[in-house]
């Protein structure tokens, strides 16, 4: 049987699911991409907009040392498998990784609008030309 639905493992769940993650990553051919760490400069980016990355590039480790609590970056979010194309890949966890995608629509549309577009669905129909703003919209 072919699932054409991701698997999310989450490593809130313990040992049975690093049990999981260990056994996919085994696939023969699978692909892996961890770009954890730079999920987390980006999350620590949008949660401090007046501080000046660039000019003080220490900061960033101390921020996320501070986000991490302790925690090794391999402990956090979650690791999506996709079956269909033999990909895994390392995500924050849901509401950090929904904060980075969304943070360029703030102060464009409020916090509200925010939540009540995040529970609209859409269809496309023709994926000739439609492709790309399914593709954009999906992002």
């Amino acid at each position: 049987m072919y699932s054409y639905h991701p698997h999310i493992i989450s490593l809130s769940q313990g040992v049975a699911a690093l049990d999981v993650l260990e056994k996919i990553k085994q696939t023969p051919g699978i692909q892996i991409f961890d770009t954890i760490e730079n999920q987390l400069k980006e999350l620590v980016n949008c949660r401090n907009p007046k501080v000046k990355f660039k000019e003080n590039p220490e900061i960033y480790q101390h921020l996320i040392e501070d986000y991490l609590s302790g925690r090794s970056q391999d402990s956090i979010g979650n690791w999506v498998h996709y079956p269909w194309n033999n990909t895994l890949i390392h995500l924050l966890p849901e509401e950090e990784f929904v904060e980075i995608r969304t943070n360029r629509n703030k102060y464009k549309i409020t916090e509200a609008q925010q939540q009540t577009l995040r529970k609209k669905i859409v269809g496309v129909i023709g994926l000739s030309v439609g492709q790309t703003v399914a593709v954009t919209m999906a992002m």
